[in-house]
């Protein structure tokens, strides 16, 4: 019985143990995955203008074009764009489209990206570099006007929807205008591709969309989130001013969630951290309580077996021999132990899959620390037994009843 209860808490132990390995191996791949630009020194304000007050793209891109003058005129600030759906803001804005030129599809095979409407200063905020063609500039006249409006494509766009040829002046159909007689929108530029939400996730990286931008002027929308980025340490000066800005442009106007990306980006791993924390805590838990139950298994038994070991000495048995005895019998325990927790840490990374990142359910590298985690305290946990079973007086232990 006493057997047996150690077996299973070493069984669990290692099932803990590789589950652990397995959520923090996964959250260093998705905390260290690419993001395609710099998160660092930028703060992000939440802005939803009112569509009865604001009701023409007219008013929005006023109020958006004075909004980003102001804010780029202040002190600290470095640079200030708008965009309607950026990295690690918890929304998705996914149209779907069509090469301008190629077979129609059916609808429910049509091809989806996700768009974001941002201002020209966007990509050097993000310090996204162009790869290919442009960004936005003056160039690019405000859209509704009955002229083709410009469009900016992720890395994985091109490759995708234009191998081998150059993607910089094609064209997408406009799927996004009132005007029913609008020519199709020309790509004027190709960005890297960004990661916009926790990796492994059910989004844009695990759906493979492609990504895709159009130019605020062209498009205002009501609600954009305001970026700023600032090389101050403190930020709390930079948002007072920013306040004070958009208050000045219109009283009544409020600013949502006030956060900046690198606090974005760690609210999104919120649940792998979670997780990795609450593993790693029972599997300890585990590991101490299998070590203290082997030590009261093995005490026990030394205790239950002094005559024996006793006699053992007397007829001649080495002292080494004593211990290596008493501790096989709890390292066999151990290893039947690992044996079946083993089996249990497959069942249990398949469990986890949803839940991993960039990580099998069997990996090598978490069961063999968790085997050899295991061991190392299980040989601690065997050691003192054995080594008090060595200094057994054969006379006193054959005197014992």
């Amino acid at each position: 019985m006493r057997s047996g209860l150690v077996i299973m808490q070493a069984a669990l132990a290692i099932v803990l143990l590789a589950g652990a390995g397995l959520t923090l191996k996964s959250f260093w791949h998705a905390q260290n995955a690419p993001l395609g630009f710099e998160p660092h020194g930028i703060v992000n304000f939440e802005i939803s203008l009112p569509i009865a007050k604001y009701k023409t793209g007219e008013q929005r891109s006023a109020f958006w074009t004075q909004l980003l003058q102001r804010v780029q005129s202040i002190p600290g600030v470095e640079t200030a764009a708008i965009s309607s759906n950026s990295p690690f803001d918890d929304t998705e804005n996914d149209n779907f489209f069509h090469v301008t030129g190629t077979p129609p599809v059916p609808a429910d095979q049509r091809p989806t990206a996700e768009t974001s409407v941002v201002s020209p200063d966007y990509f050097r905020l993000m310090r996204m570099p162009i790869l290919r063609g442009r960004g936005f500039g003056s160039e690019d006249l405000p859209g509704e006007k009955g002229h083709s409006r410009s469009i900016i494509i992720d890395e994985s766009f091109a490759q995708k929807y234009f191998a081998g040829k150059d993607p910089i002046g094609q064209h997408i159909d406009d799927n996004d205008t009132l005007d029913e007689h609008a020519p199709p929108m020309t790509i004027v530029g190709v960005v890297p591709r960004t990661r916009n939400e926790a990796p492994g996730e059910l989004n844009v990286e695990s759906l493979h969309l492609v990504q895709e931008y159009l130019l605020a002027s062209q498009d205002p929308q009501p609600e954009n989130q305001l970026h700023v980025r600032t090389n101050l340490r403190d930020i709390a000066p930079i948002v007072a001013a920013v306040k004070r800005e958009v208050e000045s442009l219109d009283a009544d106007q409020p600013i949502g969630r006030i956060t900046t990306m690198d606090e974005a980006i760690a609210s999104s791993l919120a649940t792998r951290r979670l997780m990795m924390v609450l593993l790693g805590a029972f599997a300890v838990l585990a590991l101490v309580l299998a070590s203290v139950g082997l030590y009261g298994v093995m005490a026990l038994t030394v205790t239950q077996r002094t005559r024996e070991l006793g006699i053992r000495m007397a007829l001649g048995a080495e002292r080494t021999s004593i211990f290596k005895l008493v501790l096989s019998q709890g390292m066999t325990l151990v290893a039947i132990g690992i044996g079946i927790g083993l089996i249990g840490a497959i069942a249990a990374g398949r469990a986890l899959m949803s839940l991993l990142y960039n990580v099998g359910a069997i990996d090598a590298g978490a069961v063999m620390t968790a085997v050899i985690s295991l061991v190392l305290v299980a040989l601690i946990a065997c050691c003192v037994p054995a080594r008090r079973a060595t200094r057994v007086d054969p006379i006193v232990a054959l005197r014992t009843e």
